[in-house]
């Protein structure tokens, strides 16, 4: 173990004796001018205390405000549960009291999971050595209630401003019987601008979030950070603006290459994979609503599937965004492992010149992201901490683009070099591949199908 991760496990050691207990103090609501309004309350005692404010738009005419606020507070309260993740981790307390509503026994299970396998990057690159019962605990009360039943019907989509959720539009768009609305989180221009391309403007629910800033004061000080599973977080608070606004399904536009782990025990998407859909579905409907349905459309498509669909709009190429580092300037940075992987896998379905255009220069002729391109294609042990696709696909669509390119730039020439260039499965392969679809509700199943996407 590096010096680096002795010292993060000595200090991971040394809060969870300084602080063994986080509170998660409760939260309180109003609704005006068409926003529901939360501020969620968390403390770490004779450290500090956390305000966490949420805004989400409401669509309806809201007759009984104080009724509605009773009616949603099982989900409130499970937000503020994932919210807490973020502040949690400076400490990781050993225990979790809760001072407002509760946890039983049979629904901490799912939280002590989603804290562990969520936190798993966190955990990796903080060098934390502990067992899921180690790491959290809480203190259970009677558990909290579920949302009174009413009618729901059509689909709620969530938009990042990536491929995905613009192919999960595209296809939805095609169903005209459909009644879709739109969710941001957070709204930026890729959002916003995918929204406007299918039409969807008013039909576009925003919500806020806001992190309270003595994190990032903590942070700066040498507390614990890293990684939290906000894709959780983003779950929850789809179901309750879905709820609001009398929609039935949420429709996610997580794919099958969410699997892959990064390293041994360590999966950056987890939120995003199969298996926690599975146990999210089971919590929803067994503890929140039966009501709300929950599930991925893409989740029987492979990242390459994604992209031969996906470019079929060219108009969305133009508009799409999802580097993480340029996310507030709406820009791919052209450093990281999110652009090297997009570009990689545009490769084989677009012009170079459509690739120049929209990253502005050849990411695989710059030597400097040789790390980054070792651990994407499967030279290095680890793959890059970050939404990316496979180790099979992304050596599937490197191969494709050497056997169709005469001058090779440098990284190119660097995997056509390796072992793994003859071992790397056919495109063709891969683009025939039939994943899972048992998530997929079966009107849904006949969408894709109709695509010739399953």
């Amino acid at each position: 173990m590096s010096s680096k991760l002795v010292h993060n496990l000595n200090l991971f050691n040394k809060l969870r004796s300084e602080h063994p207990v986080f509170i998660y103090k409760g939260y309180q609501a109003k609704t005006n001018q068409g926003f529901l309004s939360v501020e969620y309350k968390y403390q770490i005692p004779e450290l500090v205390e956390f305000s966490s404010p949420l805004k989400i738009e409401i669509s309806n005419e809201i007759d009984d405000t104080e009724r509605l606020l009773t009616e949603i507070n099982p989900i409130l309260f499970c937000i503020g549960l994932a919210d807490l993740i973020s502040y949690w981790k400076v400490t990781c307390s050993p225990t979790i009291k809760i001072e407002t509503d509760s946890i039983n026994s049979r629904q901490v299970s799912f939280w002590k999971e989603l804290f562990f396998q969520g936190l798993s990057e966190f955990r990796y690159v903080n060098g934390i050595e502990a067992t899921k019962d180690e790491f959290v605990d809480f203190e259970l009360g009677q558990g909290h209630t579920s949302l009174p039943a009413k009618k729901l019907e059509g689909n709620l989509i969530p938009i990042g401003g990536g491929k995905d959720s613009l192919t999960t539009l595209s296809l939805l768009s095609q169903d005209s019987t459909l009644s879709n609305a739109c969710f941001i989180l957070n709204p930026r221009k890729a959002c916003v601008e995918s929204v406007k391309l299918f039409g969807y403007e008013d039909r576009a629910i925003s919500a806020y979030r806001t992190i309270d800033s003595k994190l990032i004061e903590l942070n700066t000080q040498g507390y614990l950070n890293g990684h939290t599973p906000f894709s959780a977080l983003l779950g929850f608070i789809s179901c309750l603006a879905a709820y609001l606004n009398d929609k039935r399904y949420i429709v996610l536009s997580n794919e099958s290459s969410a699997e892959e782990e990064n390293s041994a025990g360590v999966n950056h998407q987890y939120s995003k994979s199969c298996s926690y859909e599975n146990l999210f579905k089971e919590y929803l409907s067994t503890f929140l609503s039966s009501e709300l349905e929950y599930f991925s459309l893409l989740r029987p498509l492979n990242e390459l599937q994604i992209v031969k669909h996906f470019v079929k709009n060219r108009e969305a190429i133009s508009i799409f965004q999802s580097c993480n580092v340029g996310s507030k300037t709406d820009s791919w940075c052209t450093n990281c492992p999110k652009c090297l992987f997009v570009y990689i896998m545009l490769g084989p379905f677009i012009e170079k010149t459509e690739l120049l255009k929209l990253f502005k220069r050849d990411l695989l002729d710059d030597s400097s992201l040789t790390e980054i391109f070792d651990g994407l294609c499967g030279l290095t042990e680890v793959k890059p901490l970050e939404c990316v696709g496979t180790r099979a696909e992304i050596q599937s669509a490197l191969k494709h683009t050497i056997e169709n390119t005469s001058t090779l730039p440098v990284l190119l020439r660097r995997f056509k070099d390796s072992p793994l260039f003859a071992q790397a499965p056919d495109i063709s392969l891969i683009l025939k591949e039939k994943g899972s679809s048992e998530l997929v509700p079966e009107h849904f199943k006949a969408i894709l199908a109709k695509e010739g996407l399953l």
